[in-house]
C-alpha cells in the first residue's frame, strides 16, 4: 500500500475522532480548562462587626473538647458583657491576624498565638474556658480558629483543633441563649 492510498484511508477516521473529540491537535487540548481554586474572600472588618455584637450581649456557653492524652475538657457559664473577659473574647478580639469567609457563616479566623496577650499574658483558648489550653504554630504563624454565625449575624461557635504528635486535639465552644 502507498503513502498515499494509507492517508486517505486514514484522514476519515482521523476527521472523525477530531470531530467526537477523541483527539486534539497538538497546542489545542481538547480537555477543559483546569477550575480555578477556590478564593476565600476577607472579612476581617465584617468579622468584627459579628464579634463586637456578640461580645455586647449576655450568652450562655459550652466548651467540650478532647486535650492531648484524652483528657476531657468540659465548662459551661453565661458571658455578662458588663463584667470583665472571663471568657477570653477580647483577648481573642486582639489577637486576630486575618479573616477569612469559608463559606455561609463559616468564618476562618486566624489567631496570633505565640505572643501573650497584651491584657493579661496568658491564653485566651478556648473561648468559654481561657488558658486551659496552649496552641501554638510550629512555624511561628496565626492559628486558624473555625468561627460560625447564625443569620442574625451573633457567633454560636468556636472549634480549635490541633495536634500534638500523634494526639489530637478538638475543643468546641457553643454559644446560645444571646441576648437572653
Amino acid at each position: 500500500m502507498t503513502v498515499v492510498k494509507t492517508l486517505r484511508l486514514a484522514l476519515p477516521l482521523l476527521a472523525a475522532l477530531l470531530a467526537a473529540g477523541c483527539l486534539s491537535l497538538p497546542g489545542h487540548g481538547s480537555a477543559s480548562p483546569a477550575s480555578p481554586l477556590p478564593t476565600y474572600p476577607v472579612v476581617v472588618e465584617e468579622f468584627g462587626v459579628i464579634l463586637e455584637r456578640t461580645r455586647a450581649a449576655s450568652f450562655s456557653y459550652a466548651v467540650e473538647g478532647t486535650l492531648p492524652g484524652g483528657e476531657p475538657l468540659d465548662a459551661t457559664g453565661v458571658h455578662d458583657p458588663e463584667e470583665p473577659d472571663r471568657t477570653g473574647l477580647d483577648r481573642f478580639s486582639e489577637a486576630i491576624k486575618d479573616v477569612r469567609l469559608a463559606g455561609p457563616n463559616l468564618y476562618w479566623v486566624y489567631v496570633q498565638t505565640d505572643q501573650p496577650s497584651a491584657l493579661t499574658g496568658h491564653s485566651f483558648l478556648p473561648i468559654g474556658a481561657p488558658g486551659k489550653i496552649q496552641v501554638y504554630s510550629p512555624y511561628g504563624g496565626a492559628i486558624r480558629v473555625n468561627v460560625t454565625a447564625d443569620d442574625a449575624g451573633r457567633i454560636t461557635s468556636f472549634v480549635v483543633e490541633a495536634n500534638e504528635g500523634s494526639s489530637k486535639m478538638r475543643v468546641t465552644t457553643t454559644l446560645s441563649g444571646h441576648g437572653r
